[in-house]
């Protein structure tokens, strides 16, 4: 069942989903606080309303945010592994994209950046980020500096870092079409 999770570390206490949810899942309250609060989680009917109309991204839906996390965990861990010497054809599809085999750390900045290549809001990485930052610190050291850094500025300063640029210019320009590299078919 869908339900709506306001994060008070970036809700500005606008009480603008107070005023667009049509189901009346928030309330305010103005004694417990300066923020609105999800008061009737079982009405929310999942429609994403709040989640769209919130000007600084502080509300997610919880069932939402799950597949969010698995993408992302599905990401930083196959980052790991190319880390550690493992390919597979994702892999393969990346060195086919840059024209050329990839070094280990090429790899897992080229995985990452397939990540941030994706239709997603930056708000969702920062969340995924925070849930995971601890378990890469030694493994990724490269990555948690970099994620660190851009977390830490939006936290601060609400300040969005452009990953994928960042990420690009640790790589080599990408093949032209005519120019990437194409695995010969077994059996040809």
């Amino acid at each position: 069942m869908p339900r709506p999770v306001i994060d008070e570390d970036l809700c500005v206490g606008c009480f603008t989903c107070t005023v667009e949810c049509e189901s009346k899942v928030f309330d305010e309250e103005p004694e417990v606080g300066p923020r609105p609060t999800v008061g009737n989680p079982d009405k929310c009917n999942g429609c994403e309303r709040c989640v769209n109309i919130c000007p600084v991204s502080a509300i997610t839906i919880v069932d939402l945010q799950d597949k969010l996390q698995e993408i992302f965990h599905a990401y930083i861990n196959r980052a790991y592994s190319y880390k550690l010497g493992s390919t597979d054809s994702f892999a393969e599809s990346l060195e086919g994209r840059f024209g050329r085999k990839l070094t280990t750390q090429e790899l897992v900045y080229a995985c990452l950046l397939s990540y941030f290549e994706l239709p997603l809001d930056d708000v969702n990485f920062y969340r995924c980020w925070n849930l995971v930052r601890d378990s890469y610190r030694e493994k990724l050291p490269e990555i948690f500096e970099i994620f660190e850094t851009a977390s830490h500025e939006f936290k601060r300063n609400r300040k969005r870092t452009d990953l994928k640029a960042l990420l690009r210019g640790f790589l080599p320009p990408e093949a032209e079409k005519s120019q990437q590299l194409v695995k010969p078919r077994k059996g040809v």
